[in-house]
């Protein structure tokens, strides 16, 4: 299942200045596969170390700093011959070495033609004790697979070139729209945790089967981040986190009550406020386990001017994962009939999927009573996406923003078969969203 980011990897062991590259993500989103295959592919020789599974490594960090000393000592430990100009040497959870993460300020200064890359969780790197090597780095970030990543990884590529060749022409035929249509769903129930995937295409000759197992491993791995939570966060710190992390499908289905912000007082079992929340809620986000989208009260530039501190929107880091929290069975997703809850988890996937795709921070627009999903910048210039479920092409409030700001490009998001453009507006089918940009 080789990713998108594989051609950024690419780019890295291309450039002339190179520095030692971070790559981050959440647990379980294949940052470790990725780069196992990239040193397979692209190097002769490929050295894979990982600070969890062995806990001798880190005496190799300890006293000199010097990179060609750090070698000798990985060659002398583990009995290989390591040339730092020619081979990858991959520092996997380098979160759980301090040392070695403030060592590649020195491999930026004294080995500059090393290939160097350390992998990590958000939090573990975020939360590092020593000095982060501010400039002596690169950093990469990585999510769960996006729709087309998954299609792909099915083998679905000639579904997917039909899905982009449409798009761009402005026509997407019906019979690839209903397939398309089928897959989303599917993605829907799996989300894009690469182990999940990977069991769904050796299962799903037998669909009832293959969901069952994947729920089964979608819950395992929910119980594995808040043992995560409770393992960097302390006990007390925990439970506020975890508090946190189980609301946040419970506030997108607050959504269909009116309410266009995440709300505070109910979260914890006593009544909670944001300076409670705060930290929590840093600490997910940090995690990768959820993204925060602010509100913004006018659609200027800079977007951030007009945001609030307490005023935002929480969505899960997968959609798969949301399903399982959710409790909603894998057969009424691809039936797509849970009620108006529907639009807010295809909400969450539109954002996975922007966040995945531009690398860039979206906002949620909010005036009077009318409201835009999401604002990303295009190119320097605010862009408003609009998000339907269905097939629904009246967007009131898109229209709304239009009339105000007047942006040289709006989206419209929905279930319909078209991909065109119209008066300003590029209409695109939900499975499309990755053509944004």
């Amino acid at each position: 299942m080789r990713r998108t980011i594989y051609q950024d990897l690419l780019g890295w062991k291309r450039a002339k200045a190179r520095k030692p590259l971070i790559l981050k993500g959440a647990r379980q989103v294949g940052k470790t596969y990725s780069l196992k295959e990239f040193g397979a592919v692209e190097f002769a020789h490929c050295h894979h170390f990982d600070f969890i599974k062995d806990k001798k490594l880190k005496t190799v960090f300890e006293g000199d700093t010097d990179p060609l000393a750090i070698i000798k000592k990985l060659e002398i430990q583990y009995d290989k011959k390591i040339d730092p100009a020619r081979d990858l040497i991959i520092f996997d959870e380098i979160q759980d070495c301090p040392n070695a993460l403030t060592s590649l300020k020195y491999f930026c200064d004294d080995l500059k033609n090393s290939f160097v890359i350390g992998s990590g969780s958000f939090l573990g790197v975020s939360l590092s004790a020593e000095p982060y090597p501010v400039g002596k780095i690169k950093t990469l970030k990585m999510y769960p697979m996006t729709f087309f990543e998954f299609l792909r990884g099915l083998g679905r590529e000639p579904l997917l070139n039909a899905i982009l060749e449409g798009t761009q022409g402005n026509r997407i035929d019906l019979s690839v729209h209903e397939k398309a249509l089928e897959y989303l769903k599917f993605y829907f129930i799996t989300g894009g945790l690469p182990e999940i995937v990977n069991e769904f295409k050796n299962s799903h000759s037998d669909l009832a089967g293959s969901f069952i197992k994947v729920r089964e491993m979608q819950f395992e791995m929910l119980d594995n981040y808040q043992n995560d939570m409770s393992k960097h966060a302390g006990k007390i710190n925990a439970l506020k986190i975890q508090a946190v992390f189980q609301d946040v499908p419970v506030q997108l289905a607050r959504e269909n009550k009116n309410t266009t912000k995440f709300v505070f007082k109910d979260v914890l079992t006593s009544r909670s406020n944001y300076e409670q929340l705060e930290d929590p809620i840093m600490w997910l986000e940090k995690s990768g386990l959820i993204f925060k989208v602010p509100v913004c009260n006018r659609a200027a530039q800079p977007l951030k001017a007009y945001t609030t501190h307490n005023h935002f929107k929480l969505y899960l880091f997968d959609v798969g994962l949301l399903g399982a929290m959710t409790g909603l069975e894998p057969k009424t997703i691809f039936n797509y009939d849970f009620g108006s809850y529907k639009g807010y988890f295809v909400e969450n996937y539109v954002l996975q999927e922007l966040t995945s795709s531009l690398e860039a921070p979206v906002y949620s627009w909010k005036e009077n009573t009318s409201e835009v999903e999401f604002l990303i910048a295009l190119s320097g210039e605010i862009t408003p996406v609009e998000v339907k479920a269905g097939i629904n092409k009246k967007a009131k409030s898109l229209k709304v923003f239009m009339d105000k700001y007047s942006p040289k490009k709006s989206f419209l998001v929905s279930g319909h078969t078209i991909s065109l453009k119209n008066k300003g507006v590029s209409y695109l089918p939900l499975y499309a969203v990755s053509a944004i940009g």
